[in-house]
């Protein structure tokens, strides 16, 4: 599949591989999940006649994180379950935006969205455990499927405004989720959110004249070097102070982090 980029040369681009089915689905009212699953069957269908060597991921989501049931206003409970049951076209990954976190659902310290924060990692490892084990029951076949994480940026909480994206708790969260995620397998891609400027998430924040590197984008750029390069991951041993998470919306109690 090619595009035409007739904005900079008239050349054609080089074929696109990977391509996700459809952008948070779960979000819409008035979109039914085995409704979602079948318009997914058909682009995969129509799509793969085209071009049968792109890989497609299917956007899946879960509706209880830490036994809490998030955004009820419009979230199917049998998302996950109905789209996994209704889907019949072959797919190579899992899209994901789950590291959106700690998210409190109510006003916290300051103290607990830090502590939240950095025990966020283990609500990801659980929610993918999770869809691991409905693709076991509804797709066993594609139970292995990689992993894409197509969205993440760190969220504190809706309530409070001084610890969001843009500031070093932030990046020190955008830095732990790396380290799992690079710690795992079955991750084929991990994409942040957003690296130009989109209100608090992007990497740099842009005036009339200026860009501004925020916090994330230094990360970025240290990971970006060292992924780079050709490294391997080493055991290590660390023994240091350890803390007791709260139990925070998403991210549960987690003891000696």
């Amino acid at each position: 599949m090619f595009y035409n980029n007739i904005f900079k040369t008239g050349n054609r681009l080089g074929p696109v591989l990977y391509w996700e089915i459809g952008n948070e689905p779960y979000g819409s009212p008035s979109r039914l999940p085995n409704v979602t699953a079948i318009a997914i069957n058909k682009f995969i269908k129509a799509m793969k006649a085209v071009d049968p060597t792109i890989k497609v991921s299917i956007p899946l989501a879960t509706a209880v994180r830490n036994g809490q049931t998030w955004v009820t206003s419009f979230w199917p409970l049998n998302y996950l379950n109905m789209v996994l049951q209704t889907l019949t076209e072959p797919f190579d990954a899992i899209s994901v935006h789950d590291a959106y976190l700690p998210l409190a659902s109510s006003p916290v310290s300051q103290e607990e969205v830090y502590l939240a924060a950095m025990a966020a990692y283990k609500s990801i490892e659980t929610d993918m455990k999770n869809i691991r084990q409905a693709l076991a029951l509804y797709q066993p076949d594609y139970v292995n499927v990689p992993f894409a994480v197509t969205e993440y940026n760190y969220l504190n909480t809706m309530f409070v405004d001084y610890l969001d994206s843009t500031s070093y708790l932030g990046a020190l969260y955008i830095a732990d989720v790396i380290r799992f995620l690079s710690s795992r397998d079955d991750i084929l891609m991990a994409n942040y959110w957003s690296s130009s400027q989109d209100v608090t998430f992007g990497t740099v924040l842009q005036n009339v004249t200026t860009l501004l590197p925020r916090p994330s984008y230094h990360i970025l750029q240290e990971f970006s070097s060292i992924l780079a390069q050709d490294v391997s991951l080493l055991n290590s041993t660390v023994v240091s102070p350890t803390f007791d998470s709260p139990n925070i919306s998403l991210c549960g109690n987690e003891s000696g982090l």
